[in-house]
């Protein structure tokens, strides 16, 4: 039976101003980095509007 590790990134996408603050090459580098290290982005949740949580998963073996 396949066994699985999480993790959660929050992403800020815009502060309190309601600037858009998201970085997209930071993120690219992130989530590039986060693929040669076996994560997969499974999911995306919109939890705050000034948030973005981004749900990865790999196997654990």
């Amino acid at each position: 039976m396949d066994r699985f590790e999480y993790k959660i990134l929050k992403v800020r996408t815009i502060n309190s101003w309601g600037t858009v603050t998201l970085k997209e090459d930071e993120l690219e580098r992130q989530l590039n980095e986060l693929g040669r290290e076996g994560w997969e982005l499974v999911e995306r949740m919109n939890m705050y509007h000034s948030h973005v949580y981004l749900l990865f998963k790999r196997s654990r073996g």
